[in-house]
Order: C-alpha cells, then sequence, then structure tokens
C-alpha cells in the first residue's frame, strides 16, 4: 500500500513542477488536460487529441431523419468523405421489414434493389468499380471447398459400453 502512495505522490509532483510541450491543434484543451491529469494519463489524453485531429467536419447537411456529415484530413486534405452509410442502412432495414411481410413485397423490393444496385455501382468512379468487379470474380473463380472440422478426441478415459466383449469384473473372494 505504501508502495502506491509512493508512486501516486511521485506522479503528482511530476504533474505539478513539469510542463509538458503542446503539439496538438487544439491547445487549449491540451494545455488544461496537462493541467488536471497526471502525466500517464494526460499522455493517454493527448493521443486521443491526436486521433481526433486526423478528420474535420466541413459541412453538415440535417434532414429529418438523418445527418449527412462531409469530412476533410484536418492537415493538407483535398479529399472529402461523405458519411451516410448508418442513415441508408437504417432506411434500407426499415424497408426490409415492410416488404417482408408479403410475398409481393419481398418480390417487388427485390426486384428495385437490384435495380437500385446498378445504378448506384454506375456512380462509382471507374478505378473503384474495376477493383469491386475484381474482387468479386476471385471470390467466384476460386476452388476452395470448406469442409467440416475434424471432431477432436475428448479428454479422459473412454466410456464403454455396457454390451461390449470385453473383461467382465469379478469377486476377489468366490471368483
Amino acid at each position: 500500500m505504501s508502495c502506491l502512495r509512493n508512486n501516486e505522490l511521485n506522479d503528482d509532483f511530476d504533474s505539478i513542477n513539469e510542463h509538458p510541450v503542446l503539439v496538438t491543434h487544439l491547445l487549449q484543451l491540451e494545455k488544461h488536460a496537462a493541467e488536471v491529469y497526471t502525466r500517464n494519463t494526460f499522455a493517454w489524453v493527448r493521443d486521443e487529441i491526436k486521433s481526433e485531429a486526423k478528420l474535420s467536419i466541413v459541412n453538415y447537411v440535417d434532414d429529418m431523419e438523418s445527418v449527412m456529415y462531409t469530412f476533410k484530413k484536418f492537415i493538407g486534405g483535398d479529399k472529402t468523405w461523405n458519411v451516410r452509410y448508418g442513415a441508408l442502412s437504417s432506411k434500407c432495414s426499415k424497408m426490409s421489414y415492410y416488404a417482408s411481410m408479403s410475398t409481393e413485397g419481398y418480390k417487388e423490393a427485390n426486384v428495385a434493389i437490384d435495380k437500385l444496385t446498378i445504378q448506384m455501382k454506375g456512380l462509382l468512379p471507374s478505378s473503384s468499380t474495376a477493383r469491386e468487379e475484381n474482387v468479386h470474380h476471385t471470390r467466384t473463380q476460386s476452388n476452395v471447398q470448406v469442409k467440416d472440422p475434424v471432431i477432436a478426441a475428448t479428454k479422459g478415459s473412454m466410456r464403454q459400453n455396457k454390451n461390449s466383449s470385453g473383461k467382465t469384473r469379478k469377486c476377489g473372494n468366490c471368483g
């Protein structure tokens, strides 16, 4: 117990008397964390701040059901990403729920999804479409067969059947 107290006192002493170099883009937050936390905890908080700094929000669109964020790299990034997968997934899930309630709905949704998938695939840049097709072809042309795993023997002695033809137990006195 005294060792833990000593370590805590050493951490407190270092936190009070040493001032770390601030390196992230959120200087005020980093400075506050350096004042409040011990050095070990501060190092963890700084790592979290650095990982947050990889992307910044450029724009967001809020349409009552979902929000679409546009991100770009924080430093020197020209490429942007629109994040809407969760919203689309949620809407498709809801549509699938209602479509699966009837045979006619299932058939109609199945045809519509196939058409929409082909249409969305056409919107992709040619390089990502080619890469996706190559991945699909390599998966379909594979001749790998997955079989059931080998059943491993269990530990311990094997159980013997009562009707097995083996030695039977006899009394040591009368045989």
